[in-house]
This record gives C-alpha cells, sequence and structure tokens, in this order.
C-alpha cells in the first residue's frame, strides 16, 4: 500500500556514540501522574483491540517499512540555541526499517538500510560531503548486538569504511529505540507482569492513559478515546538536560492485512522534534534472506565482536599519559593541559594564590583534571568556564560542581548552567569581561553578542598581573580556529568573525593561542593565512573591561 511521502528524521550518533547517560529510574515516568484511569492490563488489552486484535498482531513475523523520500537528521549536541535543535545533520535520503520476529519469541530484530547527505555543518569532519550509507543490525536478547554490517554513522570516517559492532551502552540505547518502534510492541507490553497505569499530562495539559512497562523501561501513552498508542516514552538522564523525555510519537494509522499501522513516527526530546518521518509503503511478513540479520565476523569490525573497550571511547585520554605544560614564557601559573592517548580536547589551568579555574569540560576527561589538580597543584578546582555549551567541551560540568566548583557563564547562559543539580553560578555580560586576579597573573572571560559558533561561545585572555608591552598574553578558544589539525579544516566565517570581536577588545597581534582543538600557536598564524588587516597592537592596548594596569 503507497501513501504521500513526508519526511524528516534525525538522530544523535554521529559525533559521540553514546550521547545520553543510562535511562533513569522508571518511577520517573510512573510518578508524572498517580490517577489511574483503568487497570494496566485492560488499556493494553483495549490497545491490542484497536490496533486489530491478538491473533492480528502475533501473525506480524516481519515487517518493511519503506521511506522513500527525503529526511533531515538534526542534532541537539550542537545548537547554537540552547534548547532548541538548530544544526541539520542530514538534508535528504531515504531508508528502509525492517522487523523481524523468531518463532521463539526470543527477541526483536531489526536492521536499518539508510542513504543520506551530510550538510555542510559537518564539512570540517567529513570535506568532501559525499552520500553516506549504512545498514545497521540490531539484535535483542541475551546475546544481542548492534553492528554496522555495510558503512558507518561516524562522521569523522569516510563513508567506504564499515564500522562493524558498537559497545554495550550504544547497543542497549538502539535496542530500546527499536522496541519503541516495533508493531508487537504491545503484546511485549502484554506479557510484562509489572505495569502500572496513569494519566499523564502532554503540552497543553491534555491528558491521556498510559501504561508504564518497568520490564521494558518505557511508558506507553494512548490515544483517549481510540486507544491507539499514541506516544512510546523513555526517560533520559542527560548530562546537561537533567532528566529528560525522550517520546516517539506515532500516528495517522492505516490498515495493513487486518493490523493497524502508524506511518507518521515523530521523536521529541524534551519537547524538541528531532527525527519525523513518514512511511511511503509497508511490507506486511516479507521474505528475507537467512543472513539478514546477521552481524560481521569479528575480523571484519573495527571493534573485534560486541565487547566494551574503553580505549575506543571518543574521549579516552588517561592520567598517566596528562602532558601539562606553560604555553607562554613569564605565565608559569598558566598550565595547557592535553591527553597524550587522546588529544583531540585541550584544556587550560589557571593558578592563581587563592582559586584554581579550569576552562571547558570534556566528558571523563573532567575527572582527570581534577585530580591533576589535586596531585599536581595540591588544590581543588574552585571555578570552571565552560566555553560555550556544546556537548564535547562541557559534558564533564557535573563533575567539577560536584567537588565545589563555581561556574563562570555568561548571562545569556545562566539559565541553562542553573538547571544543573546544586551549581552555584557567577556570571558577566557583553558589557563587561569577568576579571580575576592576584599579584602575578590576571584572567579576563570575554562575550559578546552574536558569537558566530554558539549563543553562549566567548574566549579567555590570561596576561600577567600589570603586562608591559611586549608582556606575553595567552588566549584559550574552543571551535572557531583548530592549528595544526589539516583535516578540520577552517571555516572563514566563524574564524574572521572571532578576530572582528578581537580587535574590537584591541587584543594584541603578538597574543598565543591555546585551543581546545589543535596546538598551541601564534594568533599571527590564523592572521597571515586569512590576510586579515590586523594592527600591530601590544599587550597594553587592550581595552575591553578597561587597561590590564
Amino acid at each position: 500500500m503507497k501513501f504521500s511521502a513526508y519526511i524528516r528524521f534525525s538522530i544523535h550518533t554521529l559525533v559521540c556514540p553514546v550521547i545520553f547517560g543510562p535511562n533513569a529510574s522508571l518511577a520517573e515516568q510512573q510518578n508524572r501522574s498517580s490517577s489511574a484511569l483503568l487497570p494496566p492490563s485492560l488499556i493494553v488489552n483495549k490497545a491490542i483491540v484497536a490496533l486489530g486484535g491478538k491473533e492480528a498482531l502475533e501473525s506480524v513475523t516481519g515487517v518493511i517499512y519503506q521511506v522513500a523520500n527525503f529526511f533531515r537528521l538534526k542534532t541537539t549536541m550542537e545548537n547554537y540555541d540552547f534548547y532548541i535543535s538548530d544544526t541539520v545533520i542530514a538534508v535528504s535520503g531515504n531508508q528502509n526499517v525492517t522487523f523481524s520476529y523468531p518463532a521463539d519469541g526470543s527477541s526483536i530484530l531489526q536492521r536499518i538500510d539508510r542513504n543520506w547527505h551530510l550538510s555542510e555543518e559537518w564539512y570540517f569532519a567529513s570535506p568532501f560531503a559525499e552520500p553516506r550509507s549504512f545498514s545497521l543490525v540490531v539484535r535483542g536478547g541475551d546475546d544481542g548486538y548492534a553492528c554496522y554490517t555495510e558503512g558507518n554513522n561516524i562522521v569523522y570516517l569516510p563513508a567506504t569504511v564499515t564500522q562493524g559492532y558498537v559497545d554495550a551502552g550504544l547497543t542497549n540505547y538502539l535496542v530500546v529505540r527499536a522496541t519503541k518502534m516495533s508493531p508487537r510492541l504491545m503484546l511485549q507490553v502484554l506479557a510484562d507482569n509489572d505495569t502500572t497505569s496513569s494519566l499523564i499530562a502532554l503540552r497543553g495539559g491534555v491528558q491521556r492513559p498510559s501504561v508504564a512497562s518497568l520490564a521494558l523501561g518505557l511508558t506507553v501513552i494512548f490515544d483517549s478515546e481510540t486507544y491507539l498508542p499514541y506516544n512510546i516514552r523513555t526517560v533520559e538522564g542527560n548530562a546537561l538536560f537533567g532528566t529528560s523525555d525522550r517520546d516517539l510519537q506515532v500516528y495517522n494509522y492505516t490498515m495493513v492485512n487486518g493490523v493497524k499501522f502508524p506511518i507518521r513516527f515523530t521523536t521529541t526530546y524534551q519537547n524538541a522534534v528531532i527525527e519525523d518521518f513518514e512511511v511511503t509503503d509497508i511490507r506486511f511478513n516479507p521474505q528475507l534472506p537467512s543472513n539478514f540479520f546477521e552481524g560481521l565476523p569479528a575480523n571484519n569490525s573495527l571493534v573485534n565482536g560486541p565487547i566494551i573497550c574503553y580505549s575506543l571511547a571518543n574521549i579516552h585520554g588517561t592520567l598517566s599519559n596528562l602532558s601539562a605544560t606553560h604555553p607562554a614564557p613569564g605565565l608559569d601559573k598558566v598550565w595547557n593541559l592535553v591527553f597524550e592517548d587522546s588529544p583531540g580536547y585541550a584544556q587550560l589551568v589557571i593558578e592563581f594564590d587563592d582559586a584554581v579555574f579550569v576552562f571547558d569540560s570534556p566528558p571523563h576527561q573532567s575527572e582527570l583534571v581534577i585530580e591533576w589538580v589535586r596531585q599536581s597543584l595540591g588544590k581543588s578546582v574552585t571555578h570552571l568556564w565552560p566555553s560555550h555549551h556544546h556537548h564535547d567541551h562541557a559534558y564533564g560540568t557535573q563533575d567539577f560542581i560536584n567537588t565545589g566548583a563555581k561556574l563562570v557563564v555568561p548571562e545569556v547562559a545562566q539559565p541553562f548552567w542553573s538547571a544543573l543539580p546544586n551549581a552555584s553560578i557567577i556570571s558577566y555580560n557583553g558589557g563587561s569581561p569577568f576579571i580575576y586576579r592576584d599579584s602575578t597573573t590576571q584572567l579576563r572571560l570575554v562575550w559578546h553578542e552574536h558569537s558566530a559558533h554558539a549563543a553562549d561561545e566567548g574566549y579567555a585572555m590570561v596576561p600577567t598581573a600589570c603586562p608591559k608591552a611586549d608582556d606575553p598574553i595567552v588566549i584559550f578558544e574552543a571551535d572557531t580556529w583548530n592549528p595544526g589539525l589539516v583535516s578540520d579544516g577552517l571555516d572563514e566565517y566563524q574564524a574572521r568573525a572571532w578576530l572582528d570581536q578581537a580587535l574590537n577588545d584591541a587584543l594584541s597581534i603578538n597574543a598565543i593561542v591555546a585551543p581546545a582543538h589543535g596546538i598551541v600557536a601564534n594568533l599571527t598564524d590564523l592572521i597571515n593565512y586569512l590576510e586579515f588587516p590586523y594592527p600591530n597592537l601590544t599587550t597594553i592596548d587592550w581595552t575591553f573591561g578597561g587597561p590590564l594596569c
């Protein structure tokens, strides 16, 4: 059966393999409302009848959802703004989503075959923006796994590389996602003897009956009149958003072989649409090759089988491989930290007489930096400055808060960061920088409205306490310029916009840049590369926030 086609499809697994933390306790879902409408078994049985009946659902041994037209992918990790999905990953494509159910009911089997095109947002990692495709097999159960049998979903890998198996955390995430989309979901909920029913208020205060399944770790919300499944909810623990609803809305049902199937699938994360597609054809109980849902031999995978491996994480540095250097002579309390076994993310540490500032908080790495400060400086981190809210610079923020560090952020970002438990906020604005100093060193944190990369992006400037014209200045910036990383290219729009800001602040032409990504370099390297008309400013020409001395 054919349907008119429209699709917007959005996922989160292109940059970091595991984006969200483990699912929050199911009690978070069950406690949203304590007003039971009907017993859970009655609600589930009414839903099964609405879908065509138990016998009809049990007759489903396989389904192919075909999506013929364009789709778009968005991300919540790299937004310009704080709360909406405003960064596109892919601009067009098509996909088949296939389900199969073994006769013994042992596990769910899903395969996604997708073709798509990256948007220009990701050219830094895939500069040729060639068409991409993959085949992903997801198998539930005790021996479950998730395996890319063709292609990959990692933006840094060439499109032709086969990714193979993913780690256990991402496998669990993909199995849950497949379960939420499964045509036989209600049979799985019916088999769960530990369910509760309640009324859940959706947007606008509209209440819908729901059933929470402890075994599946999800809640199904139903249409109040038809009892067709309307929304399948999981609750996730997000490092920045906290407890977050991830909802799969299913609607616009159509009958195929006596079973009702939704043809619209919309995923929202904290009410922001991140995934939306319309099925154009449904194939009922298709004949499939016997090896259609098989993974790869272990020796054909980037990961040797479905294993957990710490060294394969996106950020996997170790404390024993941390290199701490002074990026500029004369600034002996400024440390540039680079993990030699995972050099993708550098952090800056500034030691004052009565404080220790750390710049940025990549996940996992943040814990090691906290320990390095304790061991090497004999102190605790007192202040954290996240350069901006993007996940790779901010997912470790809670680690610093838990040790008592205060967050120093622009006023525009204060509501966002205040949502983190026990966060203590110091804010500043575009009218004046945040300033901290002791007898030898000072720090100025700069934010200007309309930053090119993110709404809250700024940069840090570190001179001596009372510098002379030729004294050094260290700059910490993130994502605007990644010196030494040829593969990441250069976004000239962002680089020129930042130089315009620096020029307005009267930053010295001889400043030394210690970037979050890349190697320590001279500001003149960027100026010369862009042939940017930058005057011969000195350290004492700086104006933003008043004279440095």
